[in-house]
């Protein structure tokens, strides 16, 4: 922009600043630029909302529209809040100011302002309106101005305010900006009450159409200080397009605020209506549906009307409209449905058959249950129900919303009596359950009773899980039976003696912790879980009271000694594999030797890795384990012995040829 920046001049009287004030003065503006399409116009027009007080320390506000002319020149229209009461001086020209206008503190009032091509003075030219000439607080109000040859015309509510000769009827390649503008500021700490500005306009060829497309902008205004960050923000006010407001405390918006564009959604379940087409803002369109829509042989669909979201959206009962444009519009075609819900049952009688209205309620019941006798019976294994919103369940009497057709047909199958029970604590499982269904029975694994501890041993004879499961093929009556138990603990001892920690031990084909309670009786103990090692034990043990048992296990500690051919300490890398397939590598230390304490089995395979060389071993004995390697000496000594004996080689050949 050119001149679009220069601030509203209308402090014409000075106010003095304290020294503590700053000498700098902002130009905060902020608002919307049209796209390039509003450019080559002759005059524009938008509507403004009267607000007030405003915060002013210091200078003025003002929310205006206007742009640069193709000569240079600028006008713009809107109207200022004053920070201060005073006559200011007005219908001023090149020429001088031929009147004064009394403005209070505090009230807005319109003006219209220009620049000739070519001007860079900074006084005021243009005419300022009376006291309080922008209506009641909240209102809005037309500004308009238009070029008849090279003249402008300015409006105010369709009357005209004034006019003036610019040499130029058209803006150019300059299209229109509408802001709002805090003037004369010494800083930005004033509080803009935001305001609003609607359908901005630009004609052309001699009618005015809407700016159809239109960014945000935020800035200083032409010679302002720009060392202070503006404060006041803009935003759309949605769902309008061409509709935003600027102001404090609102979010703020950048970039393209609204497009040329627009989407027309138009959204039906039925008739095949359903479009989502982009049609250019402002036009119009025709939208219809038909009243009565067959779905099938079971469904028709009834129109009841419109329901529209956006502004200028239709929502009535009209099977035709007209739309026009103004943004993103959704229109959502209501239907009334009408569905058959068909009820059937092998057993006893049924009702709830007939039409049904979409979204209305269907009442269904039957007849329950046919004993047999007391362990079998004949029962509802549910409904069978087909369509949107249909049933399943064994209720004797339900309801279903109708939102489609709907077929319910009531399954019958034989039902078989489980019933459990325990002599300590609770059990849990009985009931009616269906021929092959899963019954879950339950029981506690160990009970006291007076400080004894009886442990679970099996359902009748038949299920030693205290939790168990079954298919259920016929009746069932099941008891739980426990055995007297005591706490046993089962300590491991390495093979020297020493008592180890283990992860648990299997007996009788299950696995324990260390401290089971085990009923009274022979147990064989098949093996302890060492390290991921299953260490084989085979012992049998007789629990007759609280005991401890010990096993004495394969586990032992294992040296390795690594030596060169000359017995010294070697030094390199043992890579080691043990029994439950795990694997290390540790560094031989000063003394040439790994450590291992508790090695399963004993067993221990690997490598070490000295100057280069690998040199394996195993053990399944729990021994020490020894391994020579070669030493540097040695080789030393075998390469000086084998150069020595290259070099008598060749001296005796000499010899002998003389």
């Amino acid at each position: 922009m050119k001149k679009l920046e220069i601030a509203i001049l209308f402090l014409l009287i000075a106010v003095p600043l304290s020294a503590s004030q700053s000498s700098q003065i902002y130009w905060f503006q902020t608002g919307v630029r049209a796209a390039n399409s509003a450019a080559f116009n002759n005059g524009t027009s938008i509507y403004i909302q009267t607000v007030y007080p405003q915060n002013i320390s210091y200078g003025s506000m003002a929310f205006w529209v206007g742009e640069d002319l193709s000569n240079g020149a600028f006008i713009q229209e809107g109207y200022e809040v004053n920070n201060r009461s005073g006559y200011y001086p007005t219908n001023c020209t090149l020429s001088g100011c031929s009147a004064r206008e009394y403005i209070s503190k505090g009230i807005p009032v319109w003006f219209w302002e220009y620049f000739p091509g070519g001007y860079s003075g900074d006084s005021f030219l243009g005419f300022i309106g009376p006291n309080n000439s922008v209506g009641q607080n909240g209102s809005y109000n037309n500004y308009t101005f238009y070029s008849s040859g090279s003249e402008w015309h300015f409006l105010f509510n369709g009357n005209t305010i004034g006019k003036i000769n610019l040499g130029t009827g058209t803006s150019g390649a300059n299209p229109v900006t509408a802001f709002g503008e805090y003037a004369d500021a010494m800083d930005n700490k004033s509080y803009m009450v935001p305001v609003a500005f609607k359908d901005l306009q630009v004609l052309k060829n001699g009618t005015f159409s809407a700016v159809a497309k239109a960014y945000a902008y935020k800035g200083y205004g032409k010679g302002s200080a720009m060392t202070l960050n503006n404060p006041y923000n803009i935003s759309e006010i949605t769902p309008y397009a061409n509709y935003f407001r600027v102001g404090s405390g609102i979010p703020n918006m950048q970039g393209l605020l609204w497009n040329t564009s627009a989407i027309v959604s138009i959204n039906s379940r039925y008739a095949n209506l359903t479009t989502h087409n982009t049609y250019t803002l402002f036009s119009k369109i025709n939208i219809a549906a038909p009243k009565i829509f067959y779905i099938n042989d079971t469904a028709r669909a009834i129109f009841l009307g419109w329901s529209g979201k956006g502004n200028g959206s239709y929502t009535g009962n009209a099977t035709s409209f007209n739309l026009e444009i103004y943004n993103n519009v959704s229109e959502t075609a209501e239907w009334k449905v009408q569905y058959l819900v068909n009820v059937t049952s092998e057993y006893g009688n049924s009702s709830g058959s007939g039409w049904y209205s979409a979204g209305s309620v269907a009442n269904i019941s039957y007849k329950p249950h046919i004993y047999i006798n007391s362990t079998t019976r004949e029962a509802l294994l549910g409904w069978s129900g087909k369509g949107n919103g249909s049933y399943t369940g064994n209720a004797t009497s339900f309801n279903v919303r109708v939102d489609g057709p709907i077929d319910e047909n009531a399954k019958w199958k034989v039902q078989y009596l489980v019933n459990v029970t325990s002599e300590y604590g609770n059990s849990s499982g009985s009931g009616w359950y269906s021929a092959g269904s899963v019954a879950n029975i339950s029981a506690p694994q160990y009970y006291s009773v007076g400080g004894d501890i009886y442990e679970f041993q099996s359902w009748s004879g038949t299920y030693d899980t205290s939790d168990t499961s079954f298919n259920v093929a016929y009746p069932v009556n099941l008891h739980a039976v426990f055995e007297r138990a005591y706490r046993t603990k089962l300590e491991a001892l390495d093979g020297y003696g020493s008592k180890i920690n283990v992860m648990g031990f299997e007996i009788g084909g299950k696995f324990y912790n260390t401290s089971p309670y085990l009923t009274v009786g022979q147990h064989l103990v098949d093996y302890a879980l060492y390290k991921n090692s299953k260490l084989s034990i085979s012992n049998t043990i007789n629990v007759t009271s609280n005991s401890t048992f010990y096993f004495n296990l394969p586990v032992y500690n294992i040296s390795i000694y690594v030596r060169s051919y000359f017995g010294t300490p070697a030094t390199g890398i043992a890579e080691l594999a043990f029994s439950n397939g795990t694997h290390i590598t540790v560094p031989l230390n000063e003394s040439g030797e790994v450590k291992l304490k508790n090695v399963p089995f004993g067993f221990v395979e690997g490598t070490i890795q000295h100057d280069g060389m690998s040199f394996s071993f195993n053990d399944s004995t729990g021994n020490d384990i020894y391994v020579n390697v070669p030493d540097a000496i040695l080789y030393i000594v075998i390469t000086i012995g084998m150069l020595m004996a290259i070099v008598s080689y060749f001296i005796g050949v000499k010899v002998f040829r003389k």
